[in-house]
């Protein structure tokens, strides 16, 4: 070895770099070892995706109360529980807050641009910031429900009325500055501050010893609260309830007290009454309606389809009639500068061609027109509802701001006779949903015949029939070619995204058939969101002059085909001197009524039956209050069909008043198209229980795979019964028993019944296939748990060879041949398998993913009450999942050890930062793609999507080069006979050799 001068040997100086070198690469290693066992796998979208496979829709919802805060903005509470504010330049929604329905404002007033509202049945005040909706405070105005809560200003405070209390309370911080509590058997009505601000007056209504009701005015200091004076204006016969819709109070210091046939005009200052005969101020006879329209001098008594506009002159202390009108009529007083008018009041009525609204002189009761636009009407949106107007002048009647909310729901703004903009709010009380296949345009179905057309085929010779064939095939084939060549596809794009009633190759594109509560019906398209059609059911639309309800909306669905589409069927509920039932066919591709008839009866329920005529048109019936069965569509076929199956037909009615499902057979028919009901088994609740949830078993069109396959490689048979409903009941309210009934439809017989004790509503129900999943409130732990329940047959496994054998009617060893088609009549009870699991989310509703053929996985769609929308793999709530640890033949079959709670991953969240308030129902619909099924969601908004549960298996990704193929296919194909030139040439040498 050779010596260094340092004294070191050269070989061990080099191993000593090397070890030194060698370390920070060992470290390295080591580190990032560590870091990849630490770390975990992380699902996620990038914002440039967000939007493009789904779409939402935000709503407000019915606009009761408005106010003006300056040219920008007004400020808007509805009866959903929301308080918004929108853009008076377009309506756009600037800032939004959303409380439950139950909470909704109930008075809403604008001081010095805070708003302060009065909410919900428990009377919540709360103070808001108008330009940015920061709440500023919130107190609890009464811990008991009140029914005549009142909002009004005294100078810088905040006035409030409760049934049972009066307050006054500062506008900045809300704190209390004094209360004052009704004396016994008082029910507070009124409260006004006095114009001075220094008295507050109240009007009550005092239960006597003569059962009657005194009307009773105090006097209260507007500084400490205390009682100054007490005085008697009158007695009444009338209900409380009554007397509070009878009652104005004007100008700070006059009480308006209507009755038959007088009207009091009480002054608070004097404590002196003088009385008006009500015919002076009414032309009808019976009792009117006061309606304070927050005028200092004026309010409107209304009844029977007439109103009087009356003032108060507080000079003579008299009452006069301004003017009377007919119909109905809104009136809002004529804010100028944030300032009541004191001259002039506003009214707005809807006719058949326009909406009028005109200005109404106090002294002269001159009217003026402000406006008429005829893009609102009775017959299209319906009466107007409320109506709030605001002007910089009260002589610029063109310049007037005009706030309307029609009887659908819709919010407009006008300005003179231009309609600046509108708002569908209808959308925001959406109860059903349907998702219909629209038909493919000609250039992606060529050669395909409409059924117009086939009828006329069939009576040709076979000749030309087989030519038609033959050239439709060719006609595909080309089209396949050019499809291919990548030609077809650009046309098709170009022609479709115009054409919003034509379908796409993928199954994507669906029309979107939503009803709401206000009867108004809407026609989406699923890609954009975008509103196709939509139509109102209102008074004058059906030329009825009795209430309008619409009951429901049911499809008759025909063939779809590139010609074809489906039929809509509406039930409107006619309510006036004779009830009757308006059926509408409605094309729900334009809107379009195509066909109506009116039954003179009331609808008890509405029967989908399993048949169908020559035209694909499914039968229905309609079961009226009698229980007489109507079939329809009224055709000598359908009733043909009727006679036929009638006896297979069986139907139920779940009566939740009466604590019953009573289940019915199709009996024999009465008279044309008309048949009896005959009742075959009653299913009694205990009297104790109430019905909290019904859930019929989703129609999923078909199930790929009826037996669930063990991990010993034994079969497990779903009972996969279509005729099962789900009944959810709470018992003993006070020590509260939830539970939970699987009932067979045909037979009445009770499949599975369970039990939680210390469990409650809300509850949300689930059924598809052979299991039901059922969320609920466990009162006992405080939280919420959910449970799955699964159905299987109790019978010994059969070779999978010998059933597809038996089912294709080849030889076979099935032991029972019955077994492939199913009877609720001879089918064997279940056996059930039940798991309980703690969830850590409230859940408004619930619904599956749904595929063509059943195929891919299952997804459990959840509406949370937080407004989000997760889509959690079914295997979470498998009711087999093994408590410990798993054993081998549970991991093959990809069951999950048991864990309490279940998780709700971030990646499951499907509307991400969206939110889905008040979601009251999840859709789903398959696309034409297997791996795909498409999501629609509503509630006070709309949001839609679609879901891939077990990825695009089926499809390309987005980013799949087909550069690169057909690049890899051209040096195919020139590879190919390059080599086998070689190949020859290197045969034909080796041969000389």
């Amino acid at each position: 070895q050779t010596q260094s001068t340092w004294g070191v040997s050269t070989d061990r100086k080099r191993r000593f770099v090397r070890a030194m070198t060698a370390f920070p690469l060992r470290f390295c290693f080591v580190l990032l070892l560590s870091i990849s066992l630490l770390a975990v796998s992380v699902h996620a979208i990038y914002e440039d995706q967000l939007g493009t496979v789904d779409w939402s829709s935000q709503q407000i919802g019915n606009v009761e109360h408005s106010v003006t805060v300056n040219k920008d903005l007004v400020v808007v509470s509805t009866t959903q529980g929301v308080i918004a504010g929108l853009s008076r330049k377009d309506g756009a929604i600037v800032w939004r807050r959303v409380f439950e329905p139950s909470d909704a404002v109930r008075a809403m007033h604008l001081k010095d641009k805070v708003v302060i509202t009065l909410q919900g049945d428990s009377t919540i005040a709360r103070a808001w910031r108008s330009s940015d909706g920061a709440l500023l405070w919130e107190e609890v105005v009464s811990a008991s429900p009140s029914a005549g809560a009142q909002l009004s200003w005294m100078q810088s405070e905040a006035l409030l009325l409760t049934d049972s209390s009066v307050q006054v309370r500062s506008s900045a911080f809300g704190k209390q500055l004094w209360l004052w509590t009704a004396p016994p058997s008082t029910v507070f009505l009124r409260a006004v501050p006095d114009a001075t601000g220094t008295a507050v007056y109240v009007l009550a209504a005092k239960s006597n010893a003569k059962s009657a009701v005194s009307i009773v005015a105090y006097t209260l200091d507007a500084r400490t609260g205390k009682l100054s004076s007490e005085q008697t204006v009158s007695e009444s016969t009338l209900a409380i309830q009554d007397i509070r819709k009878s009652v104005v109070t004007l100008n700070g210091q006059y009480a308006v007290i209507v009755s038959n046939p007088s009207v009091v005009l009480y002054n608070f200052k004097t404590n002196k009454s003088k009385q008006v005969p009500l015919s002076t101020l009414f032309a009808q006879s019976t009792q009117p309606t006061a309606i304070d329209i927050s005028h200092p001098s004026v309010f409107v008594l209304a009844a029977g389809g007439e109103q009087s506009v009356v003032a108060v002159d507080p000079t003579s202390e008299s009452i006069r009639l301004v003017r009377g009108f007919k119909g109905i009529r809104v009136f809002s007083p004529l804010l100028v500068g944030g300032d009541v008018s004191r001259t002039v009041v506003v009214t707005a009525m809807t006719s058949e061609m326009w909406i009028e609204v005109e200005s109404v002189d106090i002294e002269s009761g001159v009217i003026k027109s402000v406006g008429r636009n005829p893009k609102i009407s009775s017959v299209a949106n319906g009466c107007v509802t409320s109506l709030s107007v605001s002007s910089t002048s009260e002589a610029a009647v063109g310049a007037y701001s005009v706030w309307i909310t029609a009887e659908d729901h819709s919010f407009h703004q006008l300005k003179g006779e231009t309609l600046q903009w509108s708002r569908e709010e209808a959308l925001g009380s959406a109860v059903q949903a349907e998702l219909m296949d629209l038909p493919l345009p000609q250039q992606l179905n060529p050669g395909e015949l409409g059924p117009e057309h086939i009828e006329e085929l069939l009576a040709q010779d076979p000749l030309t029939q087989f030519k038609t064939r033959i050239t439709g095939q060719f006609a595909q084939l080309n089209a396949l070619i050019q499809n291919l060549l990548g030609a077809a596809a650009k046309n098709s794009t170009a022609a479709t995204s115009s054409d919003l009633n034509s379908g796409d190759r993928f199954g994507y594109r669906k029309m979107i058939v939503v009803l709401t509560s206000a009867g108004k019906l809407f026609g989406i398209h699923s890609e954009s969101g975008r509103v196709v059609w939509s139509r109102f059911f209102s008074r004058d639309s059906l030329m009825t002059k009795g209430q309008v309800h619409v009951h429901s909306f049911a499809f008759v669905r025909t063939h779809i085909t590139a010609h074809a589409s489906a039929e809509l069927n509406v039930f409107v509920s006619l309510t006036g001197s004779t009830k009757s039932t308006l059926v509408i066919t409605v094309d729900p591709l334009t809107g379009e009524a195509v066909g109506a008839e009116e039954l003179q009866f009331e609808i008890k329920h509405i029967i989908s039956l399993p048949f169908h005529d020559s035209h694909h048109r499914n039968l229905f019936g309609i079961v009226d209050q009698s229980m007489k069965i109507h079939i329809r569509p009224k055709s000598n076929e359908a009733q043909v069909i009727a006679d036929r199956e009638g006896s297979n037909v069986t139907f139920h009615i779940v009566d939740k008043k009466g604590k019953t499902v009573q289940g019915f057979a199709l009996g024999q028919r009465q008279k044309e198209f008309t048949y009896e009901s005959i009742p075959v088994w009653t299913v009694n609740f205990a009297d104790n229980e109430e019905v909290v949830s019904v859930a019929h078993q989703f129609d999923n069109g078909g199930v790929f795979q009826p037996a669930r396959i063990k991990g010993d490689a034994r079969l497990l048979y779903k009972y996969l019964n279509p005729n099962l409903m789900t009944v959810a009941t709470v018992a003993d309210k006070n020590a509260p028993v939830l539970n939970l009934y699987i009932i067979d439809t045909v037979t009445g017989s009770v499949i599975h019944h369970s039990n939680q004790p210390g469990c409650k509503e809300p509850v949300s129900l689930l059924h598809y296939e052979n299991w039901v999943l059922i969320h609920y409130w466990n009162e006992q732990a405080q939280r919420h748990e959910m449970t799955s329940v699964e159905l299987y047959e109790d019978r010994a496994d059969e070779d999978m060879a010998d059933l597809v054998q038996a089912a294709f009617g080849l030889p076979s060893n099935v032991s029972s041949p019955e077994k492939l088609v199913f009877s609720s009549r001879i089918a064997a009870r279940p056996f059930a398998i039940q798991q309980s699991y703690i969830f850590p989310a409230g859940v408004r509703a619930m619904g599956v993913t749904q595929t063509a053929q059943g195929i891919t996985t299952s997804m459990i769609l959840l509406g949370l009450t937080s407004g989000q929308v997760a889509a959690l793999d079914r295997r979470f709530f498998d009711a087999r999942r093994p408590m410990g640890e798993a054993s081998q033949a549970d991991k093959d079959e990809g069951l999950f050890p048991y864990q309490a709670v279940v998780p709700i991953p971030p990646h499951t969240i499907v509307n991400y930062y969206k939110s889905l308030p008040q979601v009251r129902g999840i859709q789903s619909a398959p696309a034409h793609l297997e791996s795909t099924s498409l999501v629609f969601a509503y509630g006070l908004d709309l949001f839609f999507t679609r879901l891939a549960p077990s990825k695009t298996y089926d499809i390309l990704s987005e980013d799949f080069s087909y550069a690169f193929l057909a690049l890899t296919v051209v040096i195919l194909l020139v590879a190919v006979p390059v080599s086998y030139w070689f190949t020859a040439r290197n045969e034909l040498k080796s041969r000389w050799k």
